[in-house]
């Protein structure tokens, strides 16, 4: 077995319990304006027969309500098109925090000012998480030249403060190798970012026109993703996956969670401490972890001690931290900061079909049913409506 394909054995992993209607995420499309024309958006904002329309604060209220019915969601996910477009993005996140769940907000971050941001946590957005990449439209920069935007972006949130800070990388030939450096430029700013999404360039339209093979458009391969992280970053091992509908072996999302302390990594958790995360939230809260405030990315070394008692991977944590607090006896009372990587491998086709996400985290209310969101512009073309407005 190859280290790819070892770091990739499902029997290592935890497999997420999320399920259709127990999921953490809730996801609504308050739009479907965008300011960009990115190549392969899920949905066609770099097509020009789209057609754009904000949602009305009545069917937003509508979505969120059955989204809470059927899927006991912990945090709703803020999406468009560009959902900083919309007039009342303010009050969508306003309404969210009433309803007591978390929100996630997700932007290419052009619309992103001091004031905004504020007004944002102010109405009660738990997060952000901001797209920058290499393969945005407009963009003719390499990743690590993009690090300095990043910092823009990390530097606006921080000044604003509370807020939890991810960046979305959408990866393909042209990237790929270039992505360790992305992830160590996230492990250098633990301070300040707490997140990174990585997702796997697929074009749902050249997907049902059948038009090129994954090679001719230069998609990357999930083992082929992971073997350039593992050359770059040998010590990095996953925690979770989620699943396939159509491939029982196949994994769809990828998580890798780590602690690091001035900056620097401690170590990584195992299986075993996420699924105790999980467990102990549903147990308590009645709902699986998502998304939290940013404290909470925050722990003492007393807490870490804690969890040391019964997790393996968290008692090598706590000897690294130690360690560094022998040579450096002022990081005593500075908490350990956990941050996490998230790896999505988008449907690709299977036998004709699309492989699905098990579970997936992202669907979307269309008719009051949920589908997958990064589908849903084929699910209305096989209804016989492509007009948003149905």
């Amino acid at each position: 077995m190859s280290a790819p394909e070892e770091l990739l054995d499902i029997r290592r992993l935890y497999r997420l319990p999320w399920s259709k209607n127990d999921n953490p995420n809730g996801w609504i499309e308050i739009t479907t304006h965008c300011n960009m024309s990115c190549p392969g958006c899920y949905r066609g904002c770099d097509r020009k027969d789209g057609s754009e329309r904000h949602l009305s604060m009545a069917e937003i209220e509508v979505d969120l309500q059955r989204l809470i019915e059927v899927r006991n969601c912990q945090t709703i996910t803020i999406s468009g098109g560009e959902p900083l477009m919309h007039p009342r993005v303010l009050e969508v996140v306003e309404l969210v925090r009433r309803k007591g769940l978390s929100s996630l907000l997700l932007t290419n971050g052009k619309l992103l000012t001091r004031d905004l941001l504020t007004a944002l946590k102010h109405a009660g957005l738990t997060g952000i998480i901001i797209r920058v990449d290499s393969l945005r439209e407009g963009v003719r920069q390499s990743e690590s030249d993009l690090d300095e935007l990043r910092q823009e972006h990390a530097d606006l949130v921080r000044s604003v403060g509370g807020l939890f800070l991810g960046f979305t990388c959408v990866i393909d030939k042209t990237s790929v190798a270039q992505i360790p450096g992305v992830i160590r430029w996230q492990q250098s700013h633990g301070r300040d970012v707490d997140f990174l999404l990585l997702i796997l360039m697929r074009d749902p339209h050249v997907l049902r026109e059948k038009a090129a093979s994954p090679d001719q458009r230069g998609w990357v391969q999930l083992d082929e993703l992971c073997g350039e992280i593992k050359a770059r970053i040998g010590d990095l091992t996953y925690t979770a996956y989620l699943g396939c509908q159509a491939d029982d072996a196949q994994i769809k999302w990828l998580y890798s969670i780590w602690f690091s302390l001035d900056e620097r990594v401690l170590g990584y958790v195992d299986e075993r401490f996420l699924e105790l995360v999980q467990v102990f939230n549903h147990l308590v809260e009645g709902r699986y972890a998502f998304i939290s405030k940013k404290s909470d990315y925050f722990v003492s070394l007393p807490m870490l001690l804690l969890l040391g008692l019964v997790n393996k991977s968290m008692r090598a944590i706590c000897r690294r931290f130690l360690a560094a607090v022998l040579r450096r006896p002022s990081l005593l009372f500075t908490r350990a900061k956990m941050q996490i990587l998230n790896i999505v491998n988008p449907p690709k086709l299977i036998d004709g079909k699309r492989d699905f996400c098990d579970a997936c985290p992202d669907a979307v209310l269309y008719r009051g049913e949920l589908h997958p969101s990064c589908a849903l512009d084929e699910i209305r073309e096989r209804m016989g409506r492509t007009d948003p407005t149905a």
